[in-house]
């Protein structure tokens, strides 16, 4: 593929996160019940039963990779696949996969663009038969593009069409 004609500016560095809260955080903190966050045993067990068998994931757990474009746009990827493009639609075969809508004024990204699946902690992605492709770039800045169609490992630094992306793991 062409080289751009100016280097992208870098992306910007993740959020930080916060510490997680202790039980000393939530001494004053009410629901909407009046309880300070703490339940007795006698509550505990006088609480509706359905209620206390549904556990919410936490966001703060569920969100620990971010994908980025050079503008900072950025997405907290919740699922192990993603569909990423202008406009991304699922398949049959990943029915609970996440959608991530990528802003790409320039409109070499294509409607539904790649799809990222993460295992045992490394993602990869593969082309589906965008208009522009997929430019994997590694460490030392050398770029490798794949054929349509055509799946890799994932790296740190990528192209989607000629949009700079990213993903990278929240600390």
């Amino acid at each position: 593929p062409a080289a751009p004609a100016a280097p992208a500016a870098p992306l910007s560095p993740a959020p930080a996160v916060a510490a997680p809260l202790s039980r000393a955080d939530l001494v004053g903190v009410s629901d909407d019940t009046g309880h300070d966050g703490v339940v007795t045993a006698e509550e505990g067990a006088a609480a509706d039963v359905d209620d206390m068998e549904a556990t919410r994931i936490s966001a703060r757990r569920a969100k620990p990779w971010t994908f980025e474009t050079e503008t900072g746009a950025q997405v907290s990827l919740t699922g192990p696949v993603v569909y990423l493009g202008r406009n991304p639609s699922g398949s049959g075969e990943y029915p609970d996969a996440q959608l991530v809508a990528v802003i790409d004024t320039g409109k070499t990204v294509s409607k539904s663009h790649a799809r990222i699946e993460l295992s045992n902690g490394v993602w990869s992605i593969t082309d589906l038969h965008s208009t522009n492709g997929i430019v994997l770039i590694d460490d030392g800045g050398d770029e490798r593009e794949l054929v349509a169609g055509a799946s890799a490992l994932l790296t740190e630094r990528f192209l989607l069409g000629e949009l700079p992306a990213r993903i990278f793991l929240e600390t």
